[in-house]
């Protein structure tokens, strides 16, 4: 979650960058919160930033680059994540397949690699628009191919499995860039030569998507949600990303080709406009969205664990 990610770099920082800090956001009259890891880490990315390029003060530039390598280790340091959530979720997708030819999208913006991992695990084949082996390159369209055999007779018969797409919308560990080019490889295997293909948490990420392999991904996602995805749950999104929110899901549930469903611990300031649409369900810990109408009751769906027990 973004509050225990703050909270770890925030932590993370020297006396000096965490001066360095606190007069940034003292001129924004803020004041970091320690117990609640507000302001956030997207919010004083933002402000950081925003204080380097006005100023052109260097100490501000190398304050950006130790958020992103403080990410980087909060991320690599978790060793042995217990993943049995995860895999119980694929092995009950796959067993809702029924033996039939079967795809499933799913869109993340989070940049571990438990996905990858669970689904290996539960025998679950995930194709993420990269191709090859211990070194893989990105070729988005990957995520359009139809594995198969042809028989005899020169007909097409798709393999009878379940595959999972997954478009990691904001980049991966394991995604790094050489030159113009795009990798996978082993988290661990890359270097500080190697540029990891992420994008920073920030408020304003929308330029960063217009470049590299997001623009792909993010084109892939708004074609596909809406066609090929008609029904959508989202499970811990906070909605907080205006450009995923304006760019992909808005379109496709106000023009009707979407139903969505939203589990959520609560209802945040950014899911009003989502929410309001008629073809949106909401669960919410002390509240319940139904056909764009808010209606008493409440689910604990929103824990991952629980709605997995049920799936």
């Amino acid at each position: 979650m973004i509050t225990g990610l703050t909270k770890s770099v925030v932590s993370g920082l020297n006396s000096s960058e965490r001066e360095e800090l606190d007069r940034v956001l003292d001129q924004n009259s803020l004041e970091y919160d320690e117990s609640e890891g507000i302001p956030n880490i997207e919010t004083i990315a933002d402000i950081v930033i925003s204080h380097q390029i006005q100023t052109g003060d260097q100490r501000l530039t190398q304050l950006e680059t130790r958020f992103h390598d403080l990410i980087l280790d909060c991320i690599l340091s978790v060793e042995h994540p217990n993943l049995e959530n995860h895999v119980s979720f694929f092995e009950k997708l796959k067993s809702r397949s029924f033996g039939n030819p079967c795809s499933v999208w799913i869109f993340t913006t989070n940049y571990d690699l438990l996905f990858e991992q669970s689904a290996a695990y539960a025998g679950v084949t995930i194709e993420n628009a990269f191709c090859g082996s211990t070194t893989r390159f990105f070729n988005p369209d990957a995520l359009s191919y139809t594995s198969g055999q042809i028989s005899s007779s020169k007909t097409f018969q798709p393999n009878r499995d379940l595959i999972v797409k997954l478009v990691k919308l904001h980049g991966s560990i394991s995604w790094y860039q050489d030159n113009t080019r795009f990798f996978e490889s082993h988290p661990k295997a890359l270097n500080s030569i190697n540029r990891r293909a992420m994008i920073m948490p920030r408020k304003k990420k929308i330029m960063e998507t217009l470049d590299g392999p997001y623009k792909a991904l993010f084109s892939i996602a708004s074609r596909i949600i809406g066609t090929k995805c008609k029904y959508l749950s989202s499970c811990g999104f906070s909605f907080s990303d205006e450009h995923i929110n304006d760019n992909i899901i808005l379109p496709a549930i106000k023009s009707n080709r979407c139903k969505m469903f939203i589990l959520s611990k609560e209802k945040l300031e950014n899911m009003n406009e989502v929410c309001k649409q008629q073809n949106v369900n909401a669960g919410y810990e002390n509240s319940l969205c139904i056909d764009g109408r808010n209606i008493d009751g409440g689910t604990d769906l929103w824990a991952f664990s629980n709605f997995v027990k049920i799936f």
